[in-house]
């Protein structure tokens, strides 16, 4: 059923950040018998406890998700030092340096199941011709505007924003064009 919800979140044309399910060469676990450690950030974290207790109720293995800090950095670390994750949940701009660091192991979907995944989906998580990953969500970057400031001249293009500023500004004095996260390279 899980599966089933993050296939169709795909089939959504959406232009994706992706989040990869990678897992892990055996040999880079810190593994328990009978256990599944996943690593992923705490926002999302929470979200999977309720599937971490289903899937130890469907199949009798203890699932632990943690949020460690820093995961980026921290999982290679530990990956190397045979105490990393089982899976690691983290966004697709890592699955080439982690695979070619031999920290992730490739992962086998069936063609039918690979088919029902949106395309850009599953290119981000090839690397090599192999696949490295399991899609399971996307994110986007979303413009929210103020309809009432705007009057209906919403910009298609950035190039557009010079002369809605300069109209805003005449009738709201003060207000801004646009804000994002200038010390982020996602949002620019």
């Amino acid at each position: 059923m899980v599966e089933n919800s993050c296939v169709t979140l795909f089939k959504k044309p959406l232009f994706p950040a992706l989040w990869a399910l990678c897992l892990l060469p055996a040999q880079l676990l810190g593994w328990t018998d009978g256990e599944l450690l996943v690593w992923m950030d705490a926002d999302r974290g929470r979200a999977l406890k309720e599937i971490a207790q289903k899937f130890e109720d469907d199949f009798g293995i203890k699932a632990t998700i943690e949020t460690p800090e820093n995961i980026s950095t921290n999982f290679p670390l530990a990956a190397q030092a045979a105490k990393g994750p089982d899976v690691v949940i983290w966004a697709h701009d890592k699955v080439g340096e982690w695979a070619d660091g031999g920290l992730i192991a490739p992962v086998e979907l069936s063609s039918s199941l690979a088919d029902q995944l949106f395309p850009k989906a599953r290119q981000v998580v090839v690397h090599g011709s192999r696949m490295w990953g399991y899609p399971i969500a996307l994110e986007t970057v979303t413009l929210i505007y103020n309809r009432a400031l705007l009057d209906g001249s919403v910009p298609t293009q950035l190039s557009e924003l010079a002369s809605i500023n300069r109209n805003l500004n005449e009738r709201h004095p003060g207000a801004m064009t646009i804000l994002w996260d200038y010390k982020s390279a996602y949002y620019s």
